[in-house]
């Protein structure tokens, strides 16, 4: 392991690192346009611009041969490597995965590849593919270039924001604003969508605001792609809303790129939801019993992650805010290894924190205590958070008073618009939202960490003990000799002589008293002590009150000094690298996260810990009139305080989580605009939500994907939909234009702009979801070749295998011919033939009848013909029997000489028809036209759909 994690260092490729190696990741031998050298320079570049964390589809340019190389970099959990390689069958060449160091031990892994020429539509086509494989789903993809440098944030981006619990109730309970849905459907109140719990992602019609509903009875994984499409559209989560149906989550309509603050994970969001507990933790443990320094200079430390953590974006993420949070406080003086951070613009305090208190040690919390807050309202709760740019701030300094200190840390660290610290409050407000509404989810519960690692620690203080406990008085001297050699070098000898011989007197009386507790048990006592000085969590202790009283009471007011003189005799770099090497990496998982942190201080610095403690409890609030204005009472309910305050109090809110109450003042009235920081002027349809414009340049790519237009179909459009459109099934027509394909849904008021056939069926897939997968759909398709329309039509299923919906494909030919020529040219009448009428009564006596002419082609490679003829009668004078030979007495005739088009064979049906009721009210068109088409059907036996030929 240790190789590999020097390659990455060096900002080298490592195609596997041992332990690690993916199933399948042989190097494809294949001829490739684009050297192994320059992809890997590339990749170099894309982690030098992009040097923690980034998830997503990488491409660079072509080169003069058309090749690219391909990053695909942090897959989610699941994803293999052969399923990255059967994504695109035959065109990555020399695909392999490529690890990047994070930390100490901790690694991401990116899959690198070169792909072959290919044109603009089959770029889409592959870049689709692989959107789809990641995120589930093709919404406003685009991909990442490699760039040179990493992405700037401009000044006008602002990552903190502090929503108030009034402005939160303006805008859910504003009846006149509508939310409409990024897809397109029908629009509603905030407040309609709280309560009616339909899933789905929408956009305030007044720009500004995203909502995410997320139904309480469904499980998180079914609202995998929303969780895509809210990320991408938003930001910043601002705030949340539920009610008995559904949890409605806020945020802020996006104004940042998503190459400076990328869109939150899926898979991130569903560990959360799947976490049960209410606290998770991470943390440095310099208090562990063999950290400490191991080569004169630097410090080593185990990690301690809460199991759901551990190989997680979140775990890392974790530990890169604590480095920033201790680091940046001591004024940079405190440094980690293979952790390059730009340094801020100024620091928090005029010198490093610890000499600033003046304390001897001092402790570093992120933590979540006032960050959240529950108001309830009765039929509804509100959740509003107290700021997004950081987590609050805790600092412990014994018997120092901290307050002020954390005040203005808190503010600092906000202030620094840090993407990452950003995206870690996120995340814990996500955590708390998804624990105090009880979202559900199928993941397993997460799996307890390895006990290997805890498994080195104790037997290395085993060893340790057991050698103390068996060494002589001389072995003892010289072992501190070694031990303090460095520290008392520059001591006059006598001194030194003295410290060592005091140093070896008190592991004398140690020793004594190891051989005294072994005395009659043999190595059991043993074997219990070292297990809690090890693993002082478990124990229950700290391990200096565990040290003191096996080993030396009368050292009771210096307990550290004990366990800085056994360090001082034991092999620190020995452990450390045992306890790293026992590291195991979690299944599936294409993140490791560091199990152990090396630091150290440019100048001599107190001790200092910490880490993150996260609560998914959040402050609870209550209204009652019987409370006085600007008073707050305290009730207790089971094991939470709730606190009520006066309605006309609820602007205070946001002070009362601040101060606790004293001295809270509502903040002055401010528009949407001012609250959410968004940028000034108007945003077009097309332009809300997220679109690469908020990108910096050298980032941006567009390619593959669908997205709404923000403009309404064309009139054609709108009436193809509706011609197609059946009683029980919605129509979409799909139609190609130049290297684009436009898409029409019935009851969508936007068209869709689309990139290639596979997107189609994405987006096909999303709207049939959104209708609760109950109709059938028809599809119609225009201006495309019949090859195309084939290639569309077999990548079409729309639904999970438990479903028992058809769809219905109807292709209409454009760059070879129109169906009317094909009618003209090749229909054979002579063998149409008419199918049974389907008849629906109408209010009023009217009825609809539906019936199928299939016609066959000359040329039965192409299939048939099938016309359905729709005719409403005002009232029917006689049977659908006699119908039905009226009709054949049409094909009849035309059998001869066949009509020249549609339309007039339409015209010859309605003047036989309207000879039924020459008084009433029957009108006939085309509502269906197969060509060359498909029908998917569902068999009922868990296939996706088997295709066969219409007629």
């Amino acid at each position: 392991m240790l190789f590999a994690l020097a390659l990455g260092a060096l900002g080298g490729c490592a195609a596997v690192p041992p332990a690690a190696a993916p199933a399948g990741a042989a190097v494809d031998t294949r001829a490739c346009g684009l050297s192994p050298a320059a992809h890997h320079a590339d990749w170099r570049r894309f982690r030098g611009a992009y040097p923690y964390h980034i998830q997503g589809v990488a491409l660079s340019d072509a080169s003069p041969e058309g090749v690219r190389t391909l990053i695909l970099a942090e897959p989610p959990p699941g994803v293999t490597f052969k399923d990255i390689k059967e994504a695109a069958p035959g065109l990555l060449v020399k695909p392999h995965a490529c690890y990047h160091r994070v930390g100490y031990d901790g690694w991401t892994r990116d899959v690198v590849a070169t792909l072959p020429r290919l044109d603009e539509a089959q770029l889409a086509e592959v870049v689709g593919g692989f959107q789809r494989l990641l995120f589930q789903t093709a919404y406003k993809a685009y991909v990442l270039g490699i760039p040179s440098a990493p992405p700037a944030r401009r000044e006008s981006d602002v990552l903190d924001l502090q929503v108030t619990a009034a402005e939160l109730q303006q805008w859910v309970f504003d009846a006149s604003e509508r939310f409409s849905p990024i897809d397109g459907g029908p629009e509603a109140p905030l407040e309609t969508l709280v309560q009616r719990g339909e899933p789905g992602v929408y956009l305030s019609d007044s720009p500004g605001l995203v909502a995410w509903v997320i139904p309480r009875d469904r499980p998180f994984e079914d609202s995998a792609v929303e969780a895509r499409q809210f990320a991408l559209e938003s930001d910043i989560l601002v705030g949340a809303a539920a009610s008995g149906q559904a949890l409605v989550v806020l945020g802020r309509e996006r104004s940042v790129g998503v190459d400076v603050l990328p869109p939150l994970r899926t898979e991130t969001l569903a560990m959360l939801a799947a976490v049960k507990q209410t606290e998770l933790g991470q943390s440095y443990e310099r208090n562990s019993f063999l950290a400490g320094r191991f080569d004169g200079k630097r410090d080593w430390a185990p990690i301690y992650l809460s199991p759901e953590l551990i190989d997680t974006e979140y775990g890392s993420l974790l530990n890169i805010t604590d480095q920033l949070l201790k680091s940046w406080s001591n004024n940079g003086l405190t440094r980690y290894d293979n952790f390059d951070y730009p340094d801020p613009p100024r620091w928090p305090f005029p010198a490093p924190l610890a000499s600033h208190v003046g304390a001897q040690s001092l402790t570093f919390n992120w933590n979540t205590y006032g960050m959240g807050a529950a108001l309830d309202f009765g039929s509804h709760e509100l959740i509003t958070f107290r700021s997004t740019g950081a987590l609050p701030v805790t600092y412990i300094a014994p018997e120092k008073p901290t307050d002020t200190y954390e005040d203005e840390a808190y503010g600092y660290f906000r202030e620094m618009n840090d993407p990452n610290l950003v995206r870690v409050a996120q995340y814990a407000a996500f955590y708390q939202l998804f624990r105090r509404f009880e979202v559900p989810t199928r993941a397993p519960a997460p799996r307890v960490a390895s006990d290997a690692q805890r498994r080195v620690l104790k037997e290395e203080t085993l060893k340790l003990l057991k050698g103390l406990r068996d060494a002589s008085n001389d072995e003892l001297l010289e072992a501190t000799k070694r031990g303090f050699a460095e520290l008392t070098a520059a001591e006059p000898e006598e001194r030194r002589i003295r410290i060592q011989r005091g140093a070896a007197a008190m592991l004398a009386n140690m020793a004594s008293r190891l051989r005294t507790l072994g005395a009659g048990s043999g190595d059991a006592a043993l074997d219990q002590l070292a297990s809690d000085i090890a693993l002082p969590r478990e124990a229950g202790e700290e391990v200096g009150v565990i040290l003191t009283r096996a080993l030396a009471p009368e050292l009771g007011d210096k307990p550290e000094l004990i366990g800085q003189l056994l360090r001082r005799i034991t092999d620190l770099d020995a452990v450390k690298n045992r306890y790293v090497k026992a590291a195991t990496l979690r299944k599936g998982t294409w993140i490791h996260t560091p199990t152990a942190v090396v630091s150290w201080n440019e100048v001599p610095l107190n001790d200092a810990v910490g880490g993150h403690n996260l609560d998914a409890r959040v402050a609870r609030f209550r209204f009652s009139p019987h409370v006085a204005p600007d008073h707050v009472e305290v009730i207790q309910e089971g094991a939470s305080k709730v606190a009520v305050l006066n309605p006309f109090d609820l602007g205070k809110v946001s002070e009362v989580l601040r101060t606790g109450g004293k001295g809270a003042a509502p903040p002055p009235a401010r528009s949407r605009q001012v609250a959410l920081a968004l940028p000034e002027g108007p945003r077009a349809p097309s332009s809300r939500g997220f679109t690469l414009d908020d990108t910096t340049a050298v980032h941006k790519r567009q390619l593959g994907g669908w997205r709404a237009t923000g403009e309404r179909p064309s009139a054609a459009q709108s009436e193809l939909v509706d011609l197609f459109s059946g009683d029980d099934a919605p129509a979409a027509v799909v139609t190609r234009r130049g290297g684009a394909l436009d898409v029409a849904i019935r009851g969508r008021r936007s068209s869709y702009q689309v990139s290639s056939l596979s997107d189609v069926t994405d987006l096909l897939r999303s709207a049939a979801k959104a209708r609760g997968g109950k109709e059938p759909m028809i599809i119609h398709i225009e201006r495309m070749s019949p090859d195309e329309a084939h290639a569309l039509v077999k990548t079409i299923p729309l639904r999970e295998k438990a479903s028992r919906r058809a769809v219905t494909v109807h292709v209409e030919e454009g760059s070879a011919k129109r169906l009317g020529e094909v009618f003209r040219e090749e229909c054979d009448l002579s063998r149409a033939k008419i199918g049974e009428p389907r008849v629906v009564r109408l209010q009023g006596g009217a009825q609809r009848i539906a019936i199928d002419v299939d016609i066959p082609v000359a040329r039965p490679a192409r299939g048939s013909l099938t016309v359905r003829i729709r005719m409403l009668f005002g009232r029917l004078t006689e049977s659908t029997k006699l119908l039905v030979e009226r009709l054949r007495r049409v094909v009849s005739r035309e059998r001869s000489a066949a009509p020249a088009t549609f339309e007039q064979l339409t015209r010859d049906f309605h003047r036989e028809l309207q000879r039924i009721d020459p008084d009433g009210k029957v009108e006939v068109w085309v509502d269906e036209m197969k060509h060359d088409g498909v029908v998917l059907e569902d068999r009922g036996d868990g296939a996706q759909g088997t295709a066969r030929q219409p007629g």
